[in-house]
């Protein structure tokens, strides 16, 4: 019996929604499905009864539930007992980010760290790559999220997401039919990027310079939701992480894969080199790099 399978069980039973439970516990719908079947199987009974628009605990289910509570809120304590004895079971952690990946990347992995976790408080501050770094090194903040792109002196990173990036153009735009484009076709665009203090805006500049060509005046914004709605209207093109695509966005721009040069944008954990003092923010370094 997987632990795991208990906790899907009884998400499931406290929402009454499998894709909601999915949802909640960060993992595709099929695959909880599939975890609470097995527990099933290994017990013999019948657990949840599958409604067209939910689920509800069988009469099985409900005499197994306070069981499975119990088990679960015991792993809670013995964790949270192993983390006291490392330091790390209570305290504040505080991390400076980018705002993109604070929306986009961080919240599913803060939210497993918080749940096995519960006594510790997470501090988030937004602030542009550039400045992420001296940040962290001043003692600060604790961890550091960022996408420069060259290793920072006197820091330890790893990654934690590449993403792909996507050229967004306006829906009547030549390059808009194409299902993927070389970025030297975009020479001679206007840029709709970020400002000249972001990675972003760098980042945007070298793939420009390796297809061959110098971005001209860019039109400038200080958002990825921002560009996405300048590029819809015809303000100029635009890269975009694939992760960030606004879908309720109305005008919406076309978003063509780049085939040449690879275009990616890499987003990085950095901690001083000297190490991590606080237990609990060293213990949450595993979760947001794998």
């Amino acid at each position: 019996m997987d632990i795991n399978q208990l906790r899907y069980f009884i998400e499931v039973s406290q929402v009454k929604n499998f894709t909601k439970a999915a949802r909640n516990c960060h993992i595709a719908q099929p695959a909880l499905s599939q975890q609470i079947r097995k527990l099933e199987a290994q017990l013999g009974l019948k657990l949840l009864k599958r409604l067209p628009r939910g689920a509800e605990l069988t009469a099985e289910g409900e005499v197994f539930l306070p069981f499975a509570e119990r088990v679960l809120g015991a792993l809670n304590e013995a964790r949270d007992a192993a983390a006291d004895l490392h330091g790390a079971g209570r305290g504040v952690v505080r991390i400076v980010t980018l705002p993109s990946a604070c929306v986009y990347v961080l919240p599913p992995k803060l939210a497993a760290y918080r749940r096995d976790h519960p006594r510790v408080d997470l501090v988030l501050e937004e602030t542009v790559s550039a400045k992420i770094a001296n940040m962290v090194l001043s003692g600060a903040f604790d961890l550091g999220v960022t996408q420069t792109q060259d290793p920072i002196p006197r820091m330890k990173r790893a990654l934690i997401e590449q993403e792909e990036l996507v050229l967004a153009v306006p829906d009547k735009h030549p390059l808009a039919g194409s299902q993927e484009v070389r970025l030297k076709e975009a020479a001679g665009e206007t840029f709709v990027v970020t400002k000249k203090d972001t990675e972003f805006r760098l980042l945007a500049e070298d793939l420009c310079r390796r297809s061959g060509f110098e971005m001209g005046k860019p039109f400038e914004a200080d958002h990825f939701d921002s560009i996405q709605a300048y590029c819809a209207v015809g303000m100029g093109v635009g890269l975009i992480p694939r992760t960030v695509i606004l879908k309720t966005l109305v005008p919406a721009p076309r978003y063509v894969r780049i085939s040449h040069p690879k275009a990616t944008r890499k987003l990085w954990l950095v901690w001083p080199e000297a190490g991590v003092k606080n237990k609990a923010a060293e213990a949450l370094i595993p979760y947001l790099t794998q």
